[in-house]
């Protein structure tokens, strides 16, 4: 087919849906774009305000904690997630206070009630964040999953693992039932 037998308007039709679609590409490119330098940008504040919190004098920390207020639930809860297991003493401390001052504690119950053992696992990382009052802090040591148990030994404190000493050592044949899975 040569152009002289294109029907009228048709070439012109084609070079506008192309042009438009390309526009569309460009446009839905740069939002993307925008989206993500947002996100980048959000958590690097947040996890800012979060190295405030945990390590400056407790008048930035109470200004740094406000600002945690408003960043995005899901990112901060990941970021504690991740700090949880290698904190201890006064910087242990202020993240427990800042995970009862967002109201985190609900959601870290959610996780350790959950269905499924991934979601308990990533529970028991945050359980020690909880009051130590709380009887879920050491509950999963009682978990069906094995994997669910061993995650909650590795998070447990000193007072926790004294009172749960003989469940612990009952525990040391774990390694047999995970395998199996």
């Amino acid at each position: 087919m040569s152009l002289t037998t294109v029907p009228d308007g048709s070439l012109e039709l084609a070079l506008a849906i192309t042009v438009a679609l390309a526009v569309a590409y460009l446009a839905v490119g740069l939002l993307h774009d925008l989206m993500r330098w947002r996100a980048t940008r959000v958590a690097h504040r947040t996890r800012a305000s979060l190295a405030i919190v945990l390590f400056k004098d407790d008048a930035e920390a109470a200004t740094a904690a406000e600002e945690l207020t408003n960043a995005p639930r899901k990112m901060l809860l990941d970021m504690i997630q991740r700090l949880a297991v290698d904190l201890d003493g006064d910087v242990d401390d202020r993240l427990r206070k800042l995970v009862a001052a967002t109201g985190f504690q609900r959601p870290i119950k959610r996780r350790l009630n959950s269905r499924s053992w991934r979601r308990r696992a990533q529970g028991a990382a945050l359980a020690t964040l909880l009051p130590t009052t709380d009887p879920l802090r050491v509950a999963l040591l009682r978990d069906h999953h094995p994997m669910v148990r061993a995650r909650t030994a590795e998070s447990l404190e000193r007072p926790d693992i004294v009172n749960n000493s003989a469940l612990l050592i009952r525990m040391l044949g774990d390694y047999l039932d995970a395998v199996k899975i």
